[in-house]
């Protein structure tokens, strides 16, 4: 980032006059139209489903706790891909006035799929179980004991959870509010699909199309502003508000039964986000594998794609669990402000938009490479070429910044597990720092490793904006493979590869966020 303000303030460039300025008035208010419309939908779809299924009883109600995360399976691009091909059922609808199968109907159900509406629609749809989950954590973490005493006081349910549910789950819905917020400024592929022109496309677009890097870059700072911005007023916000749980244990939470009609009303409705965002795409999904394996099916290219992106995701994910172990381990043995600072330093990547990061990363390492080769030129009068640009180190170090905070939370919260009784043994049988380093990480913490290597690992391989800036000549992952077949019409082709990358984040998905809620009835 650093290197970018240089850059901004060596090459100055009025905005105003630029001749983007006008694109630039349009993408900022795209952006933040998108990131509103997507805020308050997916807190309407995430608060609402942990609540029913928490304190309702009602028929189903665990499978929607338990299916209410699959769409998070979903990158935002492909679930814009499926439902624009849905979409287009529609205009035949519209001609003859009658539906003939499945997908006219699901088509005559939905919006028009290339507007802002319907980016609302899709980004939602793919988000709210990040609201879901943090949101239905707090609710079970913090049991019924206040329920309980909330009803003894003569508190109504609708009054219990006004003041008091909700409050204790603000700060959880606001951060996750965040998440949601940098997953759309992140976005390049379902805002460009869907006609929507975002803050990130444009600074996307101006660099690559335009070749007006200087203006690409003020826009970065511009977006990173923002983010640091809006980050600090949720932080804010947050410090108001005091999460309270029962000290003495939690109890179980007695939730409120209803009588059938409605029960099985909110059946229906709570299965609605599910059925659009998960099971519907997926089905249809299959069914275009099916016809595309039928008929002109190209393994050779679908092997390159897999091999080329577990290649990538490979390294990324051994970079990450390994920089993040050796991060946190000093900081284990001593907590101070320099290691504090270091983990929070290394956890901004996260935050910053990977068309930015691809940005920042790869300008600083073209000058390198052109200075090595002159330098290596006028020595040895040898052409060495770039040596970093454009190669698989440079894409693998940009995973490593983007995805570092990801590394860190969870093996941070694995560590947090272990008593430092297990260091002080070790000291004492004889240890030194280094082996206690290796015993306690690969012994004791392994779950939490693994877990960051599988959640790392499945965001490299659906990680688009970056990719697509850094990936050397020659590679083609899956994310890479389905951007441009849908961008040329061709999304057919893409459909197996789209069913690949739904099995592996499905399957990472459901690993990583089940887990058996004990104190409901």
């Amino acid at each position: 980032m650093g290197f970018l303000i240089l850059l901004a303030s060596v090459n100055f460039i009025n905005l105003s006059e630029s001749s983007i300025f006008y694109v630039l008035q349009s993408s900022i208010g795209d952006s933040l139209f998108l990131c509103i419309g997507v805020i308050i939908l997916t807190i309407m779809l995430g608060v609402s489903l942990a609540s029913v299924v928490t304190y309702i009883k009602f028929p189903g109600s665990r499978f929607i706790a338990s299916a209410a995360i699959l769409p998070l399976a979903f990158p935002a691009y492909l679930m814009s891909y499926i439902l624009v091909e849905i979409d287009r059922s529609s205009d035949l609808i519209k001609r003859t006035g009658y539906l003939s199968g499945l997908w006219d109907g699901v088509a005559f159900i939905l919006p028009e799929m290339r507007s802002m509406f319907g980016a609302i629609l899709i980004f939602s749809l793919v988000l709210y179980p990040y609201i879901f989950i943090s949101t239905r954590i707090i609710f079970v973490n913090q049991g019924g004991a206040l329920i309980e005493m909330a009803r003894n006081m003569g508190r109504s349910p609708l009054e219990i959870y006004r003041l008091i549910l909700l409050p204790n789950a603000l700060p959880a819905i606001l951060a996750s509010m965040m998440l949601v917020i940098m997953e759309c400024l992140n976005d390049i592929g379902a805002s460009e699909y869907l006609g929507v022109t975002t803050l990130a496309f444009t600074i996307y677009s101006t660099w690559l199309s335009r070749g007006e890097l200087a203006v690409a870059v003020q826009l970065s700072l511009l977006l990173i502003l923002f983010i640091v911005s809006l980050s600090w007023i949720v932080n804010s916000i947050s410090k108001r508000y005091t999460l309270t749980q029962n000290q003495r244990g939690l109890i179980r939470i007695k939730r409120f039964r209803v009588n059938p009609l409605i029960g099985w009303s909110i059946l229906s409705l709570s299965a609605l986000p599910i059925l659009f965002g998960f099971f519907l795409p997926a089905l249809f999904l299959f069914e275009h594998a099916i016809w595309d394996h039928k008929n002109n099916f190209n393994f050779e290219m679908v092997e390159s794609a897999v091999l080329d992106s577990f290649e990538l995701a490979i390294y990324a994910s051994l970079a990450v669990t390994a920089v993040a172990v050796i991060i946190l381990y000093p900081h284990r043995l001593r907590s101070d402000s320099l290691t504090h600072g270091l983990i929070r330093l290394a956890s901004y990547g996260y935050g910053v938009p990977g068309v930015i990061l691809g940005l920042a990363i790869l300008t600083p390492f073209g000058l390198l490479d052109n200075a090595l080769n002159e330098l290596v030129l006028a020595i040895f009068r040898l052409d060495i070429g770039l040596l970093f640009s454009g190669s698989a180190l440079i894409l693998t170090f940009a995973y490593l910044v983007r995805f570092m905070a990801v590394g860190l939370g969870v093996i941070c919260v694995g560590y947090e597990k272990i008593s430092r009784n297990f260091d002080f043994a070790a000291r004492v049988l004889g240890r030194n720092c280094i082996s206690s380093f290796i015993m306690i990480p690969t012994r004791l913490n392994i779950t939490a490793i693994g877990t960051a290597f599988l959640l790392v690992f499945v965001d490299t391989i659906k990680e688009l904006p970056m990719t697509l800036i850094l990936r050397p000549l020659g590679i083609d992952t899956l994310a890479t493979r389905i951007y441009e077949s849908a961008s040329m019409g061709q999304f057919e082709q893409a459909s197996l590869k789209s069913i690949i990358m739904l099995g592996i984040s499905l399957f990472a998905v459901i690993l990583v966020t089940y887990r058996p809620l004990r104190f409901e009835e």
